[in-house]
């Protein structure tokens, strides 16, 4: 077997190997994805919303902390007080909309917001 008969038969094996193997999409069409471009501005808080150690909600920030980097390397400082949440219940973005909701009923001006997961 030559070498150039070598090199023909390994690339046709390639190619065979990425045929199979690759992953397509279909392309829509462009009018599909025609209309008004997105605008991007600064982002501003729109509300906040605190979640105490009873893991009971308030629609303010009173339980904001302010940040102090640690003073030393040890990981165990502060680990007496900490508090476990419970894992089996499911906070994950609904607290979020619910911050949105009391927004919207409490204030004349509606937001809107997006939300990027």
């Amino acid at each position: 077997m030559s070498k150039r008969s070598f090199k023909t038969s390994y690339s046709e094996q390639q190619q065979k190997k990425v045929q199979t193997t690759s992953n397509t999409f279909r392309v829509e069409s462009n009018e599909r994805y025609e209309g008004s471009f997105p605008i991007y501005k600064q982002p501003q808080e729109l509300t906040c919303y605190s979640i105490d150690h009873k893991r009971h909600v308030w629609f303010d920030d009173r339980e904001m902390k302010y940040y102090y980097p640690p003073a030393g390397k040890d990981l165990n400082v502060g680990f007496d007080r900490f508090i476990q949440r419970d894992e089996s219940v499911p906070e994950h973005i609904d607290t979020l909309l619910d911050a949105l909701t009391q927004l919207n009923t409490n204030t004349d001006q509606k937001s809107t917001a997006d939300i990027v997961k």
